[in-house]
């Protein structure tokens, strides 16, 4: 897969970056760092960009998605692990 589409339910206005508001700006706001590389002074990786999978706000996406029918109910741990795959760290 090489995209995906994401539907966030709470506003994003993208003139609050960095600093969220709501939870959708933290979740949009989150991947966008992500996806940047962080280097300190010397050109090395920051030490914050070592492990750059951070997933947050699972639980009131999952309340969101149900609430709006997108899921009859919550995710369990096993669907959970196969919906966030994370590849293992390169050494």
């Amino acid at each position: 897969m090489d995209s995906a589409s994401i539907v966030v339910t709470s506003p994003v206005n993208v003139q609050n970056a960095p600093r969220a508001t709501t939870w959708g700006e933290r979740f949009v706001f989150g991947l966008a760092d992500d996806t940047t590389a962080r280097l300190d002074c010397h050109g090395h990786p920051a030490s914050d960009a070592a492990g750059p999978y951070r997933i947050s706000g699972v639980n009131a996406v999952m309340k969101d998605a149900i609430d709006f029918k997108f899921l009859r109910e919550p995710l369990n741990e096993t669907q959970l692990k196969e919906l966030f795959q994370v590849p293992p760290r390169a050494k």
